[in-house]
């Protein structure tokens, strides 16, 4: 009897490992998740807004009204993700295997941001606390950013894990929020010269400094197209898009940004014109048809979106309140933008190109 104990036991745990199949979210459970992800990503929205403008002495204290929103909106989602991990592991062998698919990393994101959020007032009774660009580029806010995007790419990747190779805007809710608040995230660390911040108006910069907002509004251009274009060209890898996701996600983005704006409330025409941006980003998604299996196509679209998005941006700050920078800046960094979308096509899709020379061991 002692010698046949183990191995039924051994059958028992082998047969429930094979038997048990990792859980699928459904595109309810995705839904309601982003509009939680929205929640904690308001929080985040706000409490930068005001640390920037250092409302009610914001950057004095941990105890605020933005922070309650943004850790609350993080309890919801520990707290939703974390019943449904608890639910599962009754039945799952590990667990690993307990959280749905797609969510793994989101549940490690989730041990992230706790740790984070003890460590952050630490880190500021030892060396202080922020100000100015410091807030952006700390250790530990780095660190909650990591676990922020994590979190919140959740309903990204169970789609990813599904056998769809496309999705409407209806069913791909989900996914498109999840994915428009990922461009926010993933851009906030260098908000700073996002293009709406340094925009090219002599109204936002003073003559003596010129220099340094040709070179913050220059580089801003390169880097966020470089995030853009990178999200939209992973997006692409993996399923066909829906007519109006650029829209959505160009317009959605400036709204987003525009409160860090010191006048906000004037950049009504910049934002529109990302809204119009979006719309012809769809048209040419639509004619050119960019796929991994047409690299050609793939790479155009790559340049001419960025040239669009900045064509148009470039419109509308010189209807807003006039261009401040050069003809020689402004078609300069147009092309730039398209390079530099170009450049990550190629870095996305080397690996693609027939009878590429490999490298031989000595």
């Amino acid at each position: 009897m002692e010698q046949t104990f183990p191995a039924e036991s051994s059958t028992v745990q082998k047969t429930q490992s094979e038997t048990y199949i990792q859980p699928v979210s459904s595109r309810r459970f995705d839904l309601l998740y982003s509009l939680l992800c929205i929640w904690f990503i308001f929080g985040m929205l706000i409490d930068s807004w005001a640390h920037t403008f250092n409302i009610a002495n914001t950057r004095e204290t941990f105890f605020t009204p933005w922070h309650a929103v943004l850790y609350t909106g993080f309890g919801a989602i520990a707290a939703m993700l974390g019943w449904v991990v608890l639910r599962n592991f009754r039945a799952a062998p590990s667990w690993k295997e307990s959280v749905p698919r797609g969510y793994e990393l989101s549940l490690l994101g989730i041990g992230m941001f706790g740790i984070g959020g003890i460590v952050d007032p630490l880190w500021h009774l030892i060396v202080g606390r922020e100000v100015r660009l410091d807030i952006l580029l700390s250790p530990t806010h780095l660190l909650l950013i990591t676990a922020i995007n994590l979190i919140i790419s959740g309903p990204v990747r169970a789609e990813w894990r599904r056998d769809e190779t496309s999705f409407s805007l209806q069913s791909g809710l989900p996914v498109l929020i999840s994915t428009l608040l990922l461009l926010y995230v993933l851009s906030f660390p260098f908000i700073y010269n996002h293009p709406i911040q340094v925009y090219s108006s002599p109204a936002r910069i003073s003559t003596s400094f010129y220099l340094f907002g040709d070179i913050l509004g220059s580089s801003g251009i390169i880097m966020h197209t470089a995030v853009l274009m990178g999200l939209i060209l992973i997006m692409l890898r993996r399923w066909r898009l829906p007519f109006g996701i650029f829209t959505f996600l160009l317009g959605g983005m400036y709204v987003m940004v525009a409160p860090q704006h010191p006048t906000y409330g004037a950049l009504l025409p910049l934002i529109i014109g990302m809204f119009l941006a979006g719309f012809l980003c769809d048209v040419l998604y639509r004619l050119v048809k960019p796929s991994y299996t047409e690299l050609f196509k793939l790479r155009l679209f790559s340049f001419l979106m960025p040239v669009i998005v900045y064509s148009l941006y470039f419109a509308s700050v010189g209807l807003f309140d006039g261009i401040g920078w050069t003809i020689h800046l402004v078609v300069g960094n147009i092309i730039i933008s398209g390079l530099v979308g170009l450049a990550v096509a190629l870095a996305l899709t080397i690996a693609a190109t027939p009878n590429l020379p490999t490298l031989q061991k000595p």
